[in-house]
């Protein structure tokens, strides 16, 4: 099934990176309309395009701070201390 509205295709494109969807999943999500349902309010599009630019920045901070975490880890293993690994959760 195509989706030939930009925003929509983007909506369930970034939908599935952030929930881990696969592909029986995001056919549902289709079928059940989940993007005109998260377009139930009065500017549907600014509405959506927020929340988008939203998860676009909890990734790229996740992703900083993952890279942090690497560096630490790394220098921490050259230095040839013993570190207890830490987990970072993903939003």
């Amino acid at each position: 099934m195509g989706i030939k509205a930009p925003l929509e295709r983007q909506f369930y494109a970034q939908m599935c990176c952030a929930e881990h969807w696969d592909t029986r999943t995001l056919d549902e999500k289709i079928d059940k309309q989940l993007y005109l349902q998260t377009a139930l309010s009065r500017k549907p599009e600014e509405v959506i395009k927020k929340e988008l630019e939203e998860s676009k920045s909890k990734n790229q901070l996740c992703h900083i701070l993952t890279e942090i975490w690497q560096l630490i880890i790394n220098m921490v293993t050259e230095w040839g201390y013993v570190c207890t690994p830490v987990l970072v959760a993903r939003y």
